[in-house]
């Protein structure tokens, strides 16, 4: 089977042009091509211009940015610059709408040279409806992964024409039945009924997962300023510093647990900061430099090294599709302090592993953590569920998603 997954950005670590983005849904979407390569052809193309490689079995198509030119037509040129002058929002986002117009060249052209078995898009981009008709045109079958709702919550960044976008494309699949993945019951769930969607039976749910018996990096990784983790032990939380991960909220709770608790433990941010330093600047207001800090944007195999040496893992999230975080401590036996609201809260559960606080405020995320930490966890019994979130069976799912859109095409 050849398999066509698009993406706009993917992180490769092994080509340095396909590194500029280090985006959850960059990372994630490499996860799954890297697991499904062993089970499929597996071709990725991204908006990102790449010299193409075939990097453990992937095969990543080269982009060119000539080829804008060479594949484009004057009436798409046109096009594109139509897109550019009726585009709402900055300079910057302008010359994005047209860059996806003319991209597009590239999609069909691909389409037609690979001549895959079936389509993946994944996420909601600029010219996606576009990506659909050309699938159909060319009698591909295709499925599109939603990794999370963009158009909900407004704590999530994105263009307004994007993020209404989102909700063009649910009705249009749940008229047409199109395959769509959700990364976990509760984005299927608020699709469905914000979205005012008729039938869900179209959206399947393939949960989020993540490698299974890692071996963390043996030599130290430092983590933090040797001062800070002195006597100590870790907490992680993991994701980009913003809104909507909430990491303001964990720092104001961190300040109101018991001061024997923050002489005991230290908890390390990581993420690329999107706060401008806020995070930072608040934990100096609170004066837990002592026992808080934001290493920001770290390899998995630094990650995995903080998990090896956690004692708990937090996500403090207002909006959270799924949560990869808690699944990547799970795997190493880390419990996890969560608010019961993330989209899926109620498919990771399980008392072994998991604490909710009781409501959203801070002097229950405070009490949530102490409870966290005064209980004895069963590590073995943490790995042994998380299991269920292996990328495996990610790939085995999608893999079998593929075969019965395909034979119902």
């Amino acid at each position: 089977m050849r398999v066509l997954t698009y993406v706009s950005k993917i992180y490769e670590p092994e080509q340095n042009l396909l590194t500029n983005d280090r985006s959850g849904l960059a990372l994630y979407v490499h996860d799954i091509v890297r697991y499904l390569a062993p089970k499929c052809e597996a071709f990725v193309l991204t908006n990102q211009p790449n010299r193409g490689a075939v990097i453990k079995n992937i095969h990543y198509i080269e982009h060119k940015k000539i080829n804008l030119l060479k594949w484009n037509s004057l009436y798409n040129i046109l096009a594109a610059l139509k897109c550019f002058c009726t585009a709402k929002g900055s300079l910057g986002y302008r010359l994005k709408c047209a860059y996806y117009s003319l991209d597009l060249a590239t999609f069909k052209h691909e389409l037609a040279r690979i001549k895959p078995d079936i389509v993946n898009i994944h996420g909601c981009n600029l010219e996606i409806m576009r990506q659909v008709q050309l699938c159909k045109d060319a009698g591909i079958p295709f499925v599109i992964s939603l990794h999370g709702l963009i158009g909900i919550d407004p704590t999530v960044k994105g263009a307004p024409e994007l993020k209404a976008l989102e909700g063009i494309v649910l009705k249009k699949a749940d008229e047409e039945r199109w395959p769509i993945v959700a990364i976990s019951s509760g984005v299927r769930y608020r699709a469905v009924k914000h979205y005012g969607l008729k039938d869900a039976s179209n959206i399947h749910v393939i949960l989020n997962g993540t490698e299974q018996n890692i071996e963390a990096p043996t030599n130290p990784v430092k983590l933090c300023d040797d001062h800070i983790l002195s006597g100590r032990k870790i907490i992680t939380c993991v994701g980009g510093l913003s809104k909507r991960k909430n990491q303001t909220q964990l720092v104001s709770a961190w300040a109101l647990v018991p001061e024997k608790i923050r002489n005991n433990y230290a908890v390390i941010f990581f993420g690329n900061d999107l706060t401008n330093g806020a995070i930072s600047t608040q934990i100096r207001q609170e004066e837990l430099q002592n026992s808080m800090y934001v290493y920001g944007f770290a390899k998995k195999e630094e990650v995995n090294y903080a998990y090896k040496h956690a004692v708990l893992n937090i996500l403090p999230s207002i909006d959270e599709g799924f949560g990869l975080s808690i699944v990547e401590a799970m795997t190493f036996g880390v419990p996890s302090v969560i608010f019961d609201h993330i989209d899926a809260a109620q498919d990771l559960y399980d008392e072994c592993s998991i604490i909710f606080p009781k409501d959203r405020t801070t002097h229950s995320l405070a009490d949530a953590i102490e409870v966290a930490l005064s209980k004895e966890w069963d590590a073995e019994l943490i790995k042994k569920h998380g299991k269920k979130f292996s990328m495996n069976n990610v790939s085995d799912q999608y893999m079998s998603l593929y075969k019965e859109v395909i034979s119902n095409s």
